[in-house]
């Protein structure tokens, strides 16, 4: 009886093993599709690709934007990448680092690397931290950045009288 009993325990063992490591792959597939759903790329013209980034970014989700974005660079063909980091509430040195490297894997591939949306409190923290953003071109909103990209590939872009256009 007591070796049946020692059996059982340990069949249960086993079980509750197999299927704490079933449950944590899981958890950890869902972890990954979820930052893939959370970095979305979207083409906002030919030639122009964009990652609107939003909530807080760990260098697991700035590593997934950079694959992301390298990809999206190559199956569109674009020659404009922005990052737009208005949904960003803060930024560290390591952050800022990541979105450097992603900038300069982006020209690597043959884009221009548009970083928008850089809030006040950002930018401060950008120069306490003593990171140089010279090298990246950035503009104060996704409007902005969008409105160059078109300009550098000869489109113009105008506003109209919405008055005059309702008549």
């Amino acid at each position: 009886m007591l070796a049946l009993t020692l059996l059982l325990c340990t069949l249960r063992l086993v079980v509750m093993e197999t299927a704490l490591d079933a449950n944590a792959e899981l958890i950890e597939r869902q972890r990954q599709q979820l930052l893939e759903v959370a970095t979305p790329v979207i083409k906002l013209w030919e030639g122009t690709v964009a990652v609107p980034l939003i909530g807080t970014l760990d260098s697991a989700r700035s590593q997934v934007v950079m694959e992301s974005l390298l990809e999206a660079i190559v199956d569109q063909r674009a020659r404009y990448a922005i990052l737009d980091i208005t949904g960003v509430p803060t930024v560290d040195s390591l952050v800022a680092q990541h979105l450097m490297k992603t900038v300069a894997a982006a020209r690597l591939m043959g884009a221009e690397c548009i970083v928008s949306g850089i809030r006040p409190a950002i930018a401060q923290t950008i120069v306490q931290l003593g990171i140089d953003l010279g090298t990246v071109l950035t503009r104060a909103s996704l409007s902005d950045a969008l409105a160059y990209a078109l300009s550098k590939q000869g489109i113009e872009v105008s506003r109209t009288d919405a008055g005059a256009s309702a008549r």
